[in-house]
Protein backbone atom coordinates (compact mmCIF):
# COMPACT_ATOMS: atom_id res chain seq x y z
CA UNK A 1 0.00 0.00 0.00
CA UNK A 2 2.97 2.69 1.02
CA UNK A 3 5.91 1.18 -1.34
CA UNK A 4 5.57 3.51 -3.48
CA UNK A 5 5.25 6.60 -1.44
CA UNK A 6 9.04 6.14 0.26
CA UNK A 7 11.84 6.34 -1.75
CA UNK A 8 13.54 4.87 0.91
CA UNK A 9 11.37 2.16 2.63
CA UNK A 10 13.36 -1.71 3.06
CA UNK A 11 10.17 -4.01 1.57
CA UNK A 12 12.37 -6.92 3.34
CA UNK A 13 9.09 -7.90 5.47
CA UNK A 14 11.42 -10.73 7.68
CA UNK A 15 12.69 -7.42 9.13
CA UNK A 16 12.97 -7.32 12.71
CA UNK A 17 12.41 -11.59 12.60
CA UNK A 18 13.88 -12.38 16.30
CA UNK A 19 10.93 -10.94 17.93
CA UNK A 20 8.50 -12.45 15.61
CA UNK A 21 7.83 -15.73 18.08
CA UNK A 22 7.77 -13.21 21.48
CA UNK A 23 5.05 -11.37 19.19
CA UNK A 24 2.99 -14.12 18.11
CA UNK A 25 2.97 -15.98 21.61
CA UNK A 26 1.41 -12.63 23.54
CA UNK A 27 -0.73 -11.80 20.32
CA UNK A 28 -2.36 -15.71 20.43
CA UNK A 29 -2.52 -14.97 24.59
CA UNK A 30 -4.77 -11.86 24.42
CA UNK A 31 -6.86 -11.96 20.89
CA UNK A 32 -9.85 -13.65 23.16
CA UNK A 33 -9.91 -11.71 25.61
CA UNK A 34 -10.66 -8.18 24.06
CA UNK A 35 -14.18 -6.89 25.18
CA UNK A 36 -17.19 -5.89 22.97
CA UNK A 37 -16.69 -2.19 24.30
CA UNK A 38 -12.68 -2.82 23.53
CA UNK A 39 -13.43 -3.74 19.96
CA UNK A 40 -16.27 -1.18 19.28
CA UNK A 41 -13.34 1.12 19.96
CA UNK A 42 -10.50 -1.01 18.17
CA UNK A 43 -13.33 -0.95 14.95
CA UNK A 44 -13.41 3.17 15.30
CA UNK A 45 -9.51 3.78 15.85
CA UNK A 46 -8.67 1.15 12.41
CA UNK A 47 -11.15 3.68 10.68
CA UNK A 48 -9.17 6.93 11.69
CA UNK A 49 -5.98 4.78 11.26
CA UNK A 50 -7.34 4.32 7.52
CA UNK A 51 -8.61 7.57 6.61
CA UNK A 52 -5.63 9.19 8.15
CA UNK A 53 -2.93 7.28 5.96
CA UNK A 54 -5.40 8.16 2.57
CA UNK A 55 -4.83 11.35 3.88
CA UNK A 56 -1.45 11.48 4.04
CA UNK A 57 -0.63 9.75 0.74
CA UNK A 58 -2.63 12.01 -0.81
CA UNK A 59 -0.86 14.95 0.50
CA UNK A 60 2.43 13.51 0.22
CA UNK A 61 3.16 13.63 3.44
CA UNK A 62 5.88 11.04 5.00
CA UNK A 63 4.54 9.55 7.98
CA UNK A 64 4.80 6.07 10.19
CA UNK A 65 3.41 4.48 13.18
CA UNK A 66 4.52 5.54 16.30
CA UNK A 67 4.53 4.81 20.40
CA UNK A 68 1.51 2.88 21.38
CA UNK A 69 0.42 2.12 17.84
CA UNK A 70 4.06 1.39 16.72
CA UNK A 71 3.73 -0.92 19.74
CA UNK A 72 1.02 -3.18 19.20
CA UNK A 73 1.80 -3.26 15.52
CA UNK A 74 4.75 -5.06 15.73
CA UNK A 75 4.47 -6.91 19.35
CA UNK A 76 1.04 -8.04 18.37
CA UNK A 77 0.51 -7.44 14.97
CA UNK A 78 -2.89 -5.18 15.90
CA UNK A 79 -3.74 -1.80 17.75
CA UNK A 80 -3.20 -2.83 21.60
CA UNK A 81 -6.74 -3.43 23.23
CA UNK A 82 -6.26 -0.78 26.19
CA UNK A 83 -4.79 2.09 23.86
CA UNK A 84 -6.19 5.48 24.30
CA UNK A 85 -5.47 6.40 20.33
CA UNK A 86 -3.91 6.23 17.28
CA UNK A 87 -0.01 7.51 16.69
CA UNK A 88 1.58 8.76 14.22
CA UNK A 89 4.71 10.68 13.33
CA UNK A 90 5.76 13.30 10.08
CA UNK A 91 8.91 14.82 9.93
CA UNK A 92 8.73 18.67 11.48
CA UNK A 93 9.29 20.19 7.65
CA UNK A 94 5.73 19.18 6.85
CA UNK A 95 4.27 20.65 10.05
CA UNK A 96 2.61 23.99 7.71
CA UNK A 97 1.40 21.60 5.29
CA UNK A 98 -0.23 19.33 7.57
CA UNK A 99 -1.43 22.11 9.74
CA UNK A 100 -2.49 24.66 7.19
CA UNK A 101 -2.71 23.24 3.91
CA UNK A 102 -4.33 19.62 4.44
CA UNK A 103 -8.37 19.89 4.08
CA UNK A 104 -9.18 17.52 6.75
CA UNK A 105 -12.83 18.00 6.32
CA UNK A 106 -12.55 15.92 2.59
CA UNK A 107 -11.89 13.19 4.79
CA UNK A 108 -14.54 13.47 7.61
CA UNK A 109 -11.86 14.72 10.05
CA UNK A 110 -12.27 17.37 12.37
CA UNK A 111 -9.31 19.19 14.63
CA UNK A 112 -9.54 18.23 18.35
CA UNK A 113 -6.78 19.99 19.73
CA UNK A 114 -3.11 21.82 18.18
CA UNK A 115 0.46 22.30 20.12
CA UNK A 116 2.30 23.97 18.64
CA UNK A 117 5.33 24.84 21.01
CA UNK A 118 8.78 23.53 18.89
CA UNK A 119 11.50 24.88 19.88
CA UNK A 120 11.09 26.22 23.06
CA UNK A 121 8.11 24.17 24.54
CA UNK A 122 9.33 20.53 25.43
CA UNK A 123 5.83 19.12 23.75
CA UNK A 124 6.52 20.01 20.67
CA UNK A 125 4.15 20.47 17.63
CA UNK A 126 1.54 17.76 17.55
CA UNK A 127 -2.33 18.26 16.11
CA UNK A 128 -4.74 15.64 17.44
CA UNK A 129 -7.84 14.61 14.67
CA UNK A 130 -10.51 12.77 15.34
CA UNK A 131 -13.71 11.51 13.01
CA UNK A 132 -16.69 13.80 12.43
CA UNK A 133 -20.41 12.52 14.02
CA UNK A 134 -17.61 9.99 16.59
CA UNK A 135 -17.05 9.83 19.85
CA UNK A 136 -14.77 12.14 20.15
CA UNK A 137 -12.48 10.47 22.77
CA UNK A 138 -11.30 8.07 19.83
CA UNK A 139 -8.60 10.26 17.97
CA UNK A 140 -5.03 9.85 16.36
CA UNK A 141 -2.47 12.41 17.57
CA UNK A 142 -0.15 13.31 14.61
CA UNK A 143 2.97 14.81 15.90
CA UNK A 144 5.81 16.80 13.69
CA UNK A 145 9.45 15.55 15.25
CA UNK A 146 12.49 17.16 14.49
CA UNK A 147 14.52 14.33 13.19
CA UNK A 148 12.92 11.30 11.03
CA UNK A 149 13.82 7.61 10.25
CA UNK A 150 13.95 5.71 7.63
CA UNK A 151 11.00 3.23 6.71
CA UNK A 152 10.19 -0.44 6.94
CA UNK A 153 6.94 -1.91 6.08
CA UNK A 154 5.04 -3.88 8.42
CA UNK A 155 1.45 -5.52 8.69
CA UNK A 156 -1.46 -4.70 11.23
CA UNK A 157 -4.95 -6.60 10.62
CA UNK A 158 -3.64 -7.82 7.43
CA UNK A 159 -2.70 -4.14 6.12
CA UNK A 160 1.02 -2.77 5.54
CA UNK A 161 1.96 0.31 7.19
CA UNK A 162 5.68 2.37 7.47
CA UNK A 163 7.18 1.83 10.30
CA UNK A 164 10.55 3.27 11.62
CA UNK A 165 13.74 1.01 10.35
CA UNK A 166 14.88 -1.32 12.89
CA UNK A 167 11.21 -0.89 14.88
CA UNK A 168 12.48 -3.02 17.90
CA UNK A 169 15.62 -0.85 18.72
CA UNK A 170 13.12 2.21 18.24
CA UNK A 171 10.81 0.59 20.79
CA UNK A 172 13.49 0.19 23.38
CA UNK A 173 14.29 3.63 23.37
CA UNK A 174 10.73 4.59 24.66
CA UNK A 175 9.66 1.90 26.61
CA UNK A 176 12.67 -0.55 27.34
CA UNK A 177 12.08 -3.90 27.28
CA UNK A 178 8.91 -3.52 24.80
CA UNK A 179 8.47 -7.44 24.28
CA UNK A 180 6.92 -7.64 28.03
CA UNK A 181 3.17 -5.76 28.78
CA UNK A 182 3.02 -2.82 30.87
CA UNK A 183 1.64 0.33 32.08
CA UNK A 184 5.23 2.11 31.08
CA UNK A 185 4.32 5.24 28.37
CA UNK A 186 6.90 6.84 26.14
CA UNK A 187 8.19 10.02 27.95
CA UNK A 188 6.90 12.71 25.60
CA UNK A 189 10.30 15.08 26.15
CA UNK A 190 12.39 12.48 25.63
CA UNK A 191 10.35 11.10 22.26
CA UNK A 192 9.61 14.29 20.94
CA UNK A 193 13.50 15.73 21.69
CA UNK A 194 17.04 15.88 21.66
CA UNK A 195 16.66 12.07 23.85
CA UNK A 196 15.46 10.10 21.23
CA UNK A 197 17.31 12.11 18.38
CA UNK A 198 20.92 11.44 20.24
CA UNK A 199 20.10 7.45 21.40
CA UNK A 200 21.31 4.74 20.03
CA UNK A 201 18.63 4.91 17.38
CA UNK A 202 20.86 7.87 15.61
CA UNK A 203 22.09 5.36 13.25
CA UNK A 204 18.79 4.91 11.42
CA UNK A 205 17.81 8.92 11.06
CA UNK A 206 17.46 9.61 7.29
CA UNK A 207 19.66 12.22 6.46
CA UNK A 208 17.77 13.50 3.61
CA UNK A 209 15.47 15.44 6.26
CA UNK A 210 16.98 17.99 8.37
CA UNK A 211 17.56 17.10 12.01
CA UNK A 212 16.35 20.40 14.03
CA UNK A 213 18.06 21.58 17.04
CA UNK A 214 16.65 20.81 20.04
CA UNK A 215 16.61 22.81 23.42
CA UNK A 216 15.02 20.10 25.46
Amino acid sequence: MFKNMFTNVNTDTDADTDTDTDADTHANAVKNTITPEQSKKLEVFYKILDVICTMMEENNIPFYLDCGTLLGCIREGRLLKNDTDIDLTIHLSFWEKLSKMVDFSKYGLEVKKITQGFPNYDYGNMITLNLKNTNSDYYCDIYANPAFPLLDISKMNNKEYPVPKDPGLYLTQLYGNWKVPSSIHAYTTYHRNNGLIFSEYKKNWDLKYNIYKCYF
